[in-house]
This record gives C-alpha cells, structure tokens and sequence, in this order.
C-alpha cells in the first residue's frame, strides 16, 4: 500500500482561501467603485469582469459597431466600458454637447488613453492630448501655435487636396465595383484617404496609401492599437521578461512605428524655415517656441506632438466619414439634397 504524506493539503487550501478572498475582494470593490456610475453591458468573460479590461476584446471586434447600438438601446443614452478603466459612453445627442463643453457639465479628458505616443516613441513626453496642465507652457504655446491650421480660411485652402484624394478614392471604388459586382468594403479605402489627406495637407508628405496594396504605416497603426486596446502593450511581464517571444516582437513593432513618424518628423524639419503662407500642422509645429525661454521647445517633446496629431486624426476621420457616407446611402433624399446643394456650389455635375 502507497500511502501520500498530505502534510500539503493545509497549504493548498489556504492558498485557496486566499485566492478566494482576492477575488471577492477585488470584485467587492470594482462594485462599490461603480454603484454611482451609469449601467455596464456585460463582461467579455467572467475573468476581464475582475480588471479594468472587461470589455477590452469587444473594442478590437469588426463588428463592434452591432454591440454599441444593442447596448445603447437597452441601456439607455450614457453607459460604462471597461477598456483600459471606465470609458463613458454618450449616445444621446444633448448629453454629447454637455459632455465635451468647457463648462460645469463638461467631463475631463481620458490622459492615459491619449498617452499611447510615450509607448510608440518610448519615452514620456508631454503632448496637448496627455497633458493635464492646461496652463502650462506646452499647452499653451502648441495650443495656440496650432490653431491657425484649423481656420476657415487654411482649411478652404487645403480643399483642392482633399477633393483630389477623395475622386481619386471614388475612381477606385468605381473600378472594383466594375470589375466583381461585388460591394466594396469602404473602411479600409477610408483609411487610406484620410492618411494621404492628412500626410499632404497637415505636413507636405506623401503617404501614397491609395497607391500601393499595402502601406506600412497602416499596417504598423493597426498592429499598435490592436495591441494597446487589448492591454498587451502594457503587459508588467513585457518589462519582466524582456527577451519572450511577445515581448520581443511588441519592441520590435514600436520601433518600425516610431521610425515611421521619425520620418514625417524630418522631413519637415529638413525644409527648414516655413513660408510665412505654410499653414500646415508640420510648418506651426517648426514655429512654436516655449514663451519662458523664446526658444523652440526640445525635439521630444515636438515629436510627441506631431505624432498624437497623426494618430488623432487618422483612424478617428477615417471613421466619421465612414458612417457619413453609410447612413446618406441608407437616405435617399438625403443624397438628392447633398447633390443638389453641391451643384448650386458649382463642385458637382448632375445629370
């Protein structure tokens, strides 16, 4: 007969019990945590439901757009994610405006989402999106430094690049439509636009995404924020084990990305001193000084800056003008008004 030694036993159940305990701990405060905040659709699993991560893989889903409206109309106007802590989802109208104003009502911007330049560029610095020192000197010189980009009369400036990309876009469509009668799935399309947009006219640089079957820049902005939304950017045992396969290969990643914007970078630093009519992101961003020293501010931190700009303004475009155009092609009276209106203005020929 065999008989086992289970002197063991005592310490397996009271590693039990603790792990136990954490868990009810874990989940009793996460509840207490969010007994004030608005309602929260249901946990990807029972496991991310313990983290700040719960609805983290939802985020990444070609189809995430079914599940906000699902949530949306059982939940009601406003409700909770859990992508990298609470994320406030608004989908009534009025709230949207309250939300985002400078007033009372107006919620504080999500500085850790917007901090993902310090993972790519790895190196914190600070950036208009990140920072929470709205008065500070970087926040004010960039700020104000960029805002003429913006203008009525810069923008009106940059049409003629921006209808290029777009017939250029539609031309393409046309083609594919033409060719299988099969339709095309414009969200990739979209993207690409929107980059060389951005590129020629925020910074006199040419992407040519529309040009090539691949585009690396795209395919490295994919792979980041596919990583950062599902946490593995910022896995602790990433900076413990260094040299796994994983973590190797999410270094490797952040440097062809941070390469990329390098090179945006110095392309717009190596033209020198900007025309005095160069309204473009890349030119301002040369011309800003820090108002304490009237000297321009270090290279990391104009880098940073240039980097949120491009990451802020691609994927986030690409997808306005994405659901613009699904929800005209789902209204045809819509699109008889926009046509017309476009005609009046001399930009469209109606047969």
């Amino acid at each position: 007969m065999v008989c086992m030694d289970r002197g063991w036993l005592p310490l397996a159940a009271t590693a039990l019990a603790g792990s136990a305990a954490c868990v009810c701990a874990v989940y009793h405060f996460k509840k207490k945590a969010s007994k004030n905040r608005p309602p929260s659709p249901p946990p990807y699993n029972w496991l991310l439901s313990l983290s700040n991560y719960a609805h983290a893989p939802f985020f990444i889903m070609p189809d995430m757009h079914r599940y906000a409206t699902e949530w949306a109309n059982k939940l009601g106007g406003v409700y909770v994610m859990y992508i990298q802590g609470p994320f406030y989802v608004v989908t009534d109208a009025m709230l949207v405006y309250q939300v985002i104003s400078r007033g009372d009502l107006g919620m504080p911007k999500h500085q850790e989402l917007y901090r993902m330049t310090d993972w790519i560029l790895s190196h914190r610095s600070p950036q208009l999106f990140s920072t929470a020192d709205e008065s500070g000197d970087m926040f004010r010189a960039f700020r104000k430094g960029l805002a003429p980009c913006f203008s009525t009369e810069n923008l009106k400036k940059s049409f003629p690049k921006v209808r290029a990309c777009a017939e250029k876009m539609v031309s393409m469509w046309e083609k594919m439509y033409l060719a299988t009668e099969e339709p095309v799935l414009t969200d990739s399309w979209m993207n690409r636009a929107t980059l060389d947009i951005i590129g020629q006219v925020g910074f006199n640089y040419e992407f040519k995404a529309l040009d090539f079957e691949h585009n690396t820049f795209i395919e490295a902005m994919h792979e980041n924020l596919i990583e950062l939304s599902t946490s593995m950017g910022e896995n602790p045992f990433d900076r413990l084990f260094p040299f796994t396969s994983q973590a190797r290969q999410s270094a490797a990643r952040r440097r062809r990305t941070k390469e990329l914007f390098n090179a945006v970078y110095e392309a717009v630093k190596s033209r020198g001193e900007p025309p005095a009519d160069d309204q473009s992101i890349g030119a301002n961003l040369m011309r800003i000084k820090n108002p304490s020293t009237g000297q321009p501010f270090p290279e990391e931190i104009v880098l940073a800056n240039l980097t949120i700009m491009l990451i802020a303004g691609y994927d986030t475009t690409a997808a306005t003008c994405m659901w613009a155009l699904y929800d005209i092609a789902r209204h045809p009276d819509v699109q008889k008004r926009i046509a017309q209106e476009l005609a009046e203005a001399g930009l469209l020929q109606v047969p």
